[in-house]
């Protein structure tokens, strides 16, 4: 008998322990994780040191670390589950007048963003922090109490366990060994105007494409995940979260039967005025990372072929925006 799931998790790791809770939380419960070792965090997260921070350089990353900080001071209450959060601060330290600007540019930023407590700090107030510092060149920083550390383990166990409690499943010791698609269109129609001047980069081998007479690009295939193959056997979902993170995308490529290369970039590279449409379907248009989460229709060609404009202040999360599937 197949294997069915909503969600299926590749990845049982900090992240894909903390997409399982999320989505059993709002309700989405036929979730599964598969993880390739024995035991969870033999990855990333077991070479963590756990550091937590609100002061960053863009955007998305202040707002996810605003949420995030907030989310593990009430973790144990809320999760039932120790994180181990320890507020001891970040300091910053600037030692020519260059540095100190982009410290008071991220601040302003990280102020508008909601975190109010970062404070400009002078040499004097560094040294009272840290007296045994030698401070003769430096010139001021900054200072966020409320940024500290977390036992990574300990917050991806919580997360694990009470997922499980609601009926998540877990597959230790699978290797997931391939994700099936099956075709949605022959991609020779014509050519869509999405796809034409500077919105669409076709820098993948031309196999990846129909084209037509001239060299025009037109509208690449398109694929729908149907299932996931594993060690265990076959399991059925139309959605796939890649939570191995840097060290699944080779192998995302070859699941997905790409030849061109996936967009590696991080998103703290792209302007606030871009988002990732990895789908045709509008409501899943604003979806980070480009490689994190696969579902729908899946395009056969490099993800940054598809980044488009966003509107300003539209940044729907990955929970929300998976939870609109049900």
């Amino acid at each position: 008998m197949t294997e069915t799931a909503d969600v299926v998790i590749i990845g049982s790791g900090i992240v894909g322990s903390s997409v399982a809770y999320h989505l059993a939380e709002q309700g989405c419960t036929n979730v599964l994780v598969i993880e390739r070792e024995a035991h969870q965090g033999k990855g990333s997260t077991g070479k963590s040191m756990g550091g937590v921070r609100a002061q960053f350089a863009t955007d998305v990353n202040i707002q996810m670390s605003r949420y995030s900080i907030d989310f593990f001071s009430r973790f144990d209450e809320v999760v039932g589950h120790p994180a181990d959060y320890r507020p001891h601060g970040y300091l910053f330290c600037a030692t020519n007048e260059r540095h100190l600007e982009y410290l008071k540019a991220n601040r302003e930023r990280q102020l508008a963003l909601g975190v109010k407590n970062v404070e400009l700090i002078s040499r004097d107030d560094i040294l009272k922090f840290v007296p045994q510092l030698r401070a003769d060149d430096i010139i001021g920083g900054t200072f966020c109490p409320t940024d500290g550390f977390v036992d990574p383990h300990s917050v991806m166990m919580g997360f694990m366990l009470n997922a499980r409690a609601r009926r998540v499943r877990l597959w230790l010791d699978t290797q997931v060994t391939g994700i099936e698609t099956e075709p949605l269109n022959t991609g020779i129609a014509g050519v869509s105007p999405a796809y034409r001047g500077t919105e669409a980069s076709f820098d993948g081998p031309d196999a990846l494409f129909k084209r037509r007479a001239g060299g025009t690009p037109a509208v690449p295939v398109e694929r729908r995940i149907t299932g996931v193959m594993t060690t265990r056997g076959r399991v059925s979902t139309p959605i796939v979260v890649n939570a191995l993170l840097v060290h699944g995308r080779l192998q995302l490529r070859s699941w997905l039967e790409l030849t061109c290369r996936l967009n590696l970039c991080d998103v703290n590279s792209f302007p606030p005025s871009l988002s990732i449409n990895c789908h045709s379907d509008s409501r899943w248009s604003s979806i980070c990372p480009p490689d994190f989460i696969f579902g729908g229709k899946v395009k056969e060609f490099c993800w940054r072929g598809t980044i488009r404009k966003r509107q300003s202040g539209s940044r729907p999360s990955l929970i929300r925006d998976l939870l609109k599937r049900y």
